[in-house]
């Protein structure tokens, strides 16, 4: 995956929050990388959304954008799944940076 590196940064500015569960969403995300398995981009979003708790701020936008470019990753590679994210989202992030 060209972009496997963004993705685990993306969230690298939270990782202070809770150590263990960044790095457990490192590692989904690099396994999601090799094997292309859904399980693995779902269990790396809930570690992020669990990362989430630890803090007071609200990063949801950037877990949802880490969930649309896995979805639209494993779409590419005409991988046989069922969308969680880009059924709700994708319409709704793409009226937004077209109002931008």
């Amino acid at each position: 995956m060209e972009n496997l590196r963004d993705l685990k940064l993306k969230l690298k500015p939270y990782s202070g929050l809770n150590r263990d569960l960044y790095l457990r969403y490192v590692n989904n995300i690099e396994l999601f990388g090799e094997s292309k398995d859904e399980f693995f981009l779902y269990k790396a979003l809930d570690n992020a959304q669990e990362l989430q708790l630890y803090g007071s701020e609200d990063f949801q936008d950037v877990i949802n954008t880490v969930a649309i470019e896995g979805e639209r990753y494993l779409i590419k590679t005409n991988t046989y799944f069922v969308p969680r994210y880009l059924n709700d989202l994708e319409y709704f992030y793409s009226n937004v940076s077209d109002n931008n």
